[in-house]
């Protein structure tokens, strides 16, 4: 049971921060917990919202920035990654 519980807490890791630290992580993480009251349910839709965030980064070459969806209202245009930077 306990090699168990340090492989959930180690699957997790990543997220943890992502709940702290993003304000549009945490407000999912909570509008999920307060809908179903299961906080590994709401950890792991915040997992899948980053893998397809890091894919979607890694396909594009898009930069991350986090203000994206704030500016997106202001029309700014992608910034490509060089090949050289990769």
């Amino acid at each position: 049971m306990n090699t168990l519980k340090h492989y959930w807490l180690k699957k997790f890791k990543c997220v943890c921060p992502a709940i702290s630290h993003d304000e549009r992580f945490k407000a999912i993480y909570a509008r999920l917990v307060a809908k179903h009251g299961i906080k590994m349910k709401a950890a792991v839709v915040v997992q899948r919202k980053l893998l397809e965030m890091v894919y979607t980064i890694y396909k594009t070459g898009v930069a991350y920035d986090k203000d994206y969806f704030k500016k997106q209202d202001g029309g700014v245009t992608e910034q490509r990654l060089d090949a050289a930077a990769i």
